[in-house]
C-alpha cells in the first residue's frame, strides 16, 4: 500500500523556519484579512445609515419649507432659499405641487 517515503531530518532552524511559515500563513494572516474585512464591512454600514440620516433630515427641511411657502400665502413660484444642489433628478414629486403652472400648464 506504501508507495514510496521518503525520510527527512530537519535541524532545529529548519524546523522553526517551517512552523513559522505555517503558523504565519496558515493562522495569522486569514485572521488578519478577517478582520480587515470586518472593519471595511463595519464601517460600510455606518456610511449608510448616516447617508439615510441625512436623506431623512434633508426630506424634513425640503418639507418644512414647502409647508412654509403654503402657509404663508406666497406666489407658488416664489420658493425662497432653496438650496443648489447638483443633483436635481432626486427631486420629490412634492416640490413640483408647490409650484405654479404657466400658462400653457407646465410647471414654472
Amino acid at each position: 500500500w506504501l508507495v514510496g517515503f521518503a525520510a527527512v531530518h530537519m535541524d532545529g532552524a529548519d524546523m522553526q523556519a517551517f512552523i513559522g511559515f505555517v503558523c504565519f500563513f496558515g493562522v495569522a494572516l486569514p485572521l488578519i484579512c478577517l478582520v480587515t474585512a470586518l472593519l471595511h464591512y463595519n464601517k460600510y454600514e455606518r456610511c449608510k445609515q448616516h447617508l439615510h440620516q441625512l436623506r431623512l433630515e434633508y426630506q424634513r427641511e425640503q418639507l418644512d419649507r414647502e409647508m412654509h411657502v403654503r402657509r404663508s400665502g406666497r406666489p407658488s413660484g416664489a420658493v425662497a432659499n432653496r438650496p443648489a444642489f447638483g443633483n436635481t433628478s432626486s427631486v420629490s414629486p412634492l416640490s413640483f405641487s408647490a409650484r405654479g403652472r404657466t400658462a400653457s400648464g407646465h410647471f414654472s
